[in-house]
């Protein structure tokens, strides 16, 4: 016969290898969407970690919005576009210089309000706009891009 004890410890010890199972199943899960969802262009530019946790970016963003050295902290895919922040040590006028340079986009729009500079691009498939607000010596950037449906 099992005293009151006994029983409390073998429930908290089945309770606590339920709890791991559910924990590393939960992780596995999150890895495998990552890494399925990710393009393995943006995964070397990006440092896809399971370790870490990192995020990566939306594979339907031209890679060459994300400039290298860059830690992106959200990704959200939609129908038509997608959105990607990321936070950057270069200065505004560093990240104008390299968004208004990308090859095969026109600038269609600047405008600024008291702590955001937005730059809006565009070409004949996609039109994007990269909000970049600095602080402390850090930018953070938002990318939103849509797909131009005829």
């Amino acid at each position: 016969m099992v005293d009151e004890r006994t029983s409390m410890k073998l429930g908290g010890v089945l309770l606590g290898f339920v709890g791991v199972i559910t924990l590393t199943g939960c992780t596995t899960t999150k890895q495998s969407i990552t890494e399925s969802t990710t393009p393995s262009s943006n995964r070397a530019t990006t440092e896809s970690s399971a370790s870490t946790n990192t995020v990566v970016a939306s594979e339907k963003m031209p890679s060459e919005f994300i400039p290298t050295g860059v830690t992106i902290t959200h990704s959200i895919d939609v129908t038509d576009g997608y959105q990607v922040g990321y936070t950057s040590h270069q200065s505004f006028d560093e990240l104008k210089q390299y968004y208004t340079g990308l090859a095969g986009w026109t600038v269609s729009a600047e405008f600024a309000t008291a702590d955001t500079q937005t730059i809006s691009l565009e070409r004949a498939d996609q039109r994007a706009a990269i909000a970049i607000t600095t602080s402390g010596g850090t930018a953070t950037v938002l990318v939103t891009g849509s797909f131009v449906k005829e």
